[in-house]
């Protein structure tokens, strides 16, 4: 069966975020697929976006941050705080696809996310690893580089 977003379909969704009717945003959002959701969230102001995306459980919402376009998901991130990229997408995403979310990120905020998803100890996901360039250290997909360990 095909679903077919509708202009009043969107309306009705901004309606009901408007007015702050969580339940009939989330009746309607459960019916549909997660790539579904992700066409939604595209047709929606950044605000109502993320108003929406907050609405979905953290399975669904990982699926539907995968589906959504570039820019939608790229301005959803910047939303998002770190506990809830980590604890409510990066959790529910194998690790290919979570390499790719937090490459979106800014360095900041990829610290931030790995300390909130390890418990406090910061260690970087697999395959992104410390590398050192007589420069310093930067952080990216290079090869592991041991460096001192900070207490």
């Amino acid at each position: 069966m095909s679903f077919e977003i509708t202009r009043s379909f969107i309306d009705q969704i901004r309606s009901d975020v408007a007015a702050g009717r969580d339940s009939a945003v989330q009746s309607v959002l459960s019916e549909l697929h997660p790539a579904d959701i992700a066409q939604v969230i595209d047709r929606l102001s950044e605000e109502d976006s993320v108003y929406v995306f907050r609405l979905l459980d953290s399975e669904e919402s990982a699926e539907v941050l995968l589906s959504l376009e570039e820019d939608t998901r790229e301005e959803l991130m910047r939303s998002l705080t770190s506990r809830e990229i980590a604890e409510d997408v990066l959790e529910h995403i194998d690790s290919d696809d979570a390499a790719d979310v937090m490459s979106e990120l800014s360095e900041e905020k990829q610290r931030e996310v790995i300390s909130r998803g390890s418990g406090g100890t910061a260690e970087l996901p697999r395959g992104h690893c410390r590398r050192t360039d007589g420069q310093g250290t930067r952080e990216g997909p290079h090869r592991l580089v041991r460096g001192p360990r900070h207490r």
